[in-house]
């Protein structure tokens, strides 16, 4: 009798401890938002088995409802209404008074906070999710540039003179495409700071490809009207081609590559600096040729996204830290202009461009490296790996007929 008491003592508390060990992997695993195929196997490998005496939850590996996007659902689509519907509807009912416009406006904009709040309630809406649903919704609307530039301007004008097609085609297609969105994110399952990055993907791509046909066509055909035609249709071919292949292809370099929403901040922040000093490098150097600023614009921006990629690569960044690099770089800047106008400096002056350049620069990476220190001294991780702590201890197997000893194994990722 006492050796069945010390088993069933013994038992409950390797149940109890499996139990424990089982919802701290889980909530390790979901530090990320999402739990992997190899993560779930992770998981099941932690005494799951039919004929053990865990008694673990077997909802555990369901995923608690995520909404920590749907504000950004609902400010997304109240935009939208108030824009897109709620100049579209009246437009298309053929509405010559403009206080229908502005009326429906506010109607369009408080049928797109009702309809979503209601819609999401019971709906995983995380940040990650959130993007990919914009980003589809914004594709399906500019969809209709590759389709109107491939039929060409001047036919789409025959039979569609006031555009009433176009606006009809992109208010049917935003609903689509947010569900295509939806499904991508489904089918590839990032993380919010890879969706993030692969959204931002998309952005650089679209500027890459409406670039290239301006690149390649001589400038000499520029003023001709075929030439203009030719370019519109190659740019918003390209363009969008180019947003698509932005998508894919920065999905396909993060891969497994952990990637906080920090990290995607900071990298569209780098990203933004390398535009400003396309501007100020532009300004300076005056070419005469508009294809060399557009081709240093490029160069600069594709540059210093790369750079800031670079920068995350080692230690995962939070949104505030992000924000206060940001905040750095401005100060830095701030500082050498507030300096120059009360010395009543040339603010435009070539100088002062590059002297603009140099402190932005400066303080952008110097609060970086003291941003990327302070977090190393507060001991973060400086590898962007999940870490995997594997102990195992004693358990036991079977049933209360037959108790057998067992080994428990505790995985932490």
């Amino acid at each position: 009798m006492r050796k069945l008491c010390l088993i069933l003592l013994f038992s409950v508390g390797a149940l109890l401890a499996q139990e424990t060990l089982y919802q701290e992997a889980f909530k390790k695993a979901m530090s990320d938002s999402v739990i992997t195929d190899d993560e779930k196997s992770l998981l099941d490998l932690i005494d799951r088995s039919p004929d053990s005496l865990t008694i673990a939850d077997e909802n555990a590996l369901e995923e608690p409802l995520n909404q920590e996007g749907r504000w950004r659902m609902i400010y997304y689509n109240m935009a939208v209404g108030n824009s897109l519907y709620g100049f579209g509807i009246p437009y298309l009912l053929k509405s010559d008074n403009p206080l229908h416009y502005i009326g429906f406006q506010f109607v369009a904009t408080a049928g797109g906070f009702y309809i979503t709040y209601n819609q999401t309630r019971d709906i995983d809406l995380s940040f990650g999710r959130t993007s990919f649903m914009e980003m589809g919704a914004t594709l399906g609307m500019t969809s209709i540039f590759p389709i109107h530039a491939l039929v060409g301007i001047r036919n789409w004008n025959e039979f569609d003179p006031h555009y009433r097609g176009v606006l009809t085609y992109m208010m049917a297609a935003a609903p689509v495409g947010m569900y295509f969105g939806n499904r991508v994110f489904d089918t590839w399952q990032p993380s919010d700071g890879q969706a993030s990055m692969i959204t931002t993907g998309a952005g650089l791509g679209f500027a890459n490809g409406i670039a290239i046909p301006y690149l390649l066509i001589p400038e000499s055909l520029l003023g001709s009207e075929t030439a203009f035609n030719n370019t519109y249709r190659a740019t918003a071919l390209m363009g969008y081609g180019g947003a698509l292949a932005g998508l894919y292809y920065t999905h396909e370099y993060l891969g497994d590559k952990p990637y906080t929403t920090g990290d995607a901040l900071l990298t569209r922040e780098a990203s933004s600096l390398g535009s400003y000093v396309a501007l100020q490098l532009i300004n300076i150097a005056d070419f005469e040729s508009t294809k060399l600023n557009v081709l240093m614009g490029l160069a600069l921006i594709n540059g210093f996204t790369w750079w800031g990629d670079q920068l995350v690569d080692d230690v995962d960044f939070t949104e505030g830290d992000a924000v206060i690099i940001a905040m750095g770089t401005i100060a830095a800047n701030g500082v050498w202009r507030g300096i120059n106008i009360m010395a009543g400096g040339d603010i435009s002056s070539e100088v002062s461009g590059g002297l603009d350049i140099a402190t932005s620069m400066l303080g952008f990476y110097t609060t970086y490296l003291s941003v990327k220190e302070r977090r190393l001294e507060l001991g973060y991780p400086a590898r962007k790996q999940k870490r995997l702590d594997f102990k195992i201890k004693p358990s036991l197997w079977g049933n209360l007929q037959n108790p057998a000893p067992g080994m428990s194994v505790k995985l932490n990722f």
